[in-house]
Formats: C-alpha cells, sequence, structure tokens
C-alpha cells in the first residue's frame, strides 16, 4: 500500500505539455487568416487613409508604395523623428513562438505590415520583411519604423539606431526635410538584393535611370497592393 502523503502528492501535481512545433504554427497560421477577413483592411486600402500621425509626421496610404510616412512640418538634419519600443522580438526559429504570445490587438498590427510573400508563409515573411537588426541573431518588429520606405544613400532622409538599454529604436533625420517630403530609409547598401528580399526594385534617382518600379508588396489589406 502507498503512502497517503504520496498518492496526494501525485494526485496534486498537473501535467502541463507543451505545444509542439507544428501546434503553434498550425495555431498562428490560423489565427492570422481570422485576421485577414477584419472589416478594418478594406478601410486601411483606401488611398489618403492616414494610419498613423503626431506633431512631425504622418503615415498614409499611397497610390503605388503602399504606405509611407511625410513630414507634416520641416524637420531639421539631426532631430529625432521618432522613438519605439519592438512589438516583438525574435531569432528565425522562435518568430511562431513569439507571434503566440502578442494580444490580439499586437496580431492585427503585426499582420498589418507589407511582406514579400516569397520569403516563406506570412508570419515568416513579415518578420523577414520588417525586421531591424537588434544583434546578429535577434530582429525586432517596430510596426511605426517599419512604414519608413527605402531609398539609397544619399537620398534616405534619415537613419536609425537601436538604444538596447533603452531597448528603444531611435530614428533621426540626416538632412533637412521639408514639410510634405516622404520621410525614407535605406534598407540596404546593395540595391540589387531588393528585389530578392523585399519585393520592389528602388526608384531613387541613382537607380530609376536602369531598373523600374516595380513594388509587389503583399500584405492582409489587399492582396495586390
Amino acid at each position: 500500500m502507498e503512502p497517503v502523503e504520496a498518492v496526494a502528492i501525485v494526485k496534486s501535481m498537473a501535467i502541463v505539455l507543451k505545444p509542439s512545433y507544428a501546434d503553434v504554427v498550425r495555431g498562428t497560421l490560423n489565427r492570422i487568416s481570422e485576421l485577414h477577413q477584419s472589416p478594418i483592411k478594406a478601410v486601411q486600402s483606401s488611398p489618403g487613409f492616414i494610419l498613423f500621425d503626431n506633431d512631425i509626421f504622418e503615415v498614409r496610404k499611397t497610390l503605388h508604395k503602399g504606405f509611407g510616412a511625410f513630414a507634416t512640418r520641416d524637420i531639421d538634419e539631426g532631430a529625432i523623428i521618432l522613438t519605439e519600443k519592438p512589438l516583438m522580438k525574435a531569432e528565425n526559429m522562435t518568430i511562431y513562438y513569439e507571434f503566440e504570445k502578442l494580444s490580439y490587438q499586437q496580431r492585427q498590427e503585426y499582420c498589418n505590415l507589407a511582406f514579400w510573400e516569397k520569403l516563406g508563409p506570412a508570419p515568416i515573411a513579415i518578420f523577414k520583411t520588417n525586421r531591424f537588426e537588434i544583434t546578429r541573431a535577434i530582429g525586432g518588429i517596430f510596426p511605426k519604423s517599419s512604414r519608413f520606405n527605402h531609398s539609397c544613400h544619399p537620398y534616405a532622409t534619415c537613419t536609425y539606431t537601436y538604444e538596447e538599454v533603452e531597448d528603444t529604436l531611435i530614428v533621426t533625420a540626416i538632412k533637412k526635410i521639408m514639410k510634405g517630403d516622404e520621410i525614407t530609409i535605406s534598407y540596404t547598401n546593395t540595391p540589387s538584393t531588393l528585389p530578392e528580399n523585399y519585393g520592389f526594385e528602388c526608384d531613387c534617382p541613382n537607380c530609376a535611370t536602369t531598373t523600374t518600379n516595380n513594388y509587389n508588396f503583399r500584405n492582409f489589406e489587399k492582396k495586390d497592393r
């Protein structure tokens, strides 16, 4: 006969099974599919729709490049345009797990970001398209900062740094930006990699002479954004 105390301990123990990676992936894809059906997306797909604004710039829908950030007043060189905490941080192998930790509202914000569908399933493609490097292995998603479109140097008008202690991305103007101008950053120093990694070709003055603007971003608002 087993001791009464030992039996009580065994019966009181809860068995917690960690979901398999396949279960997490399946759950994430189902949730993203549900978010895709949101009626909010139709409203946000209208040109001119303002997604975000502050006293420096606004993020609005454009005709050909999805969302873009535009100065609502003159911005001096060196001025801080935006400081932003990460919505999510992950390594490539933890994207699904980190997505599952987000609230419903945070998941909506994540799924609203543009992505290049050839990078993989939506959760992976969104992350790869919009990640800012935090360390060599870890990337962060900063939804507002992701709305700055690309332009090659020296035409990009802002740059960014990640402040580890504050866990904050800081976007700073690197030249004078006039009211109404689009605020842009450089995604890469190698423009030839843009089609493969982001799904578009650069149309800055340097690149426009040899390439044709060809934005093919996909998102959950509209399949042919």
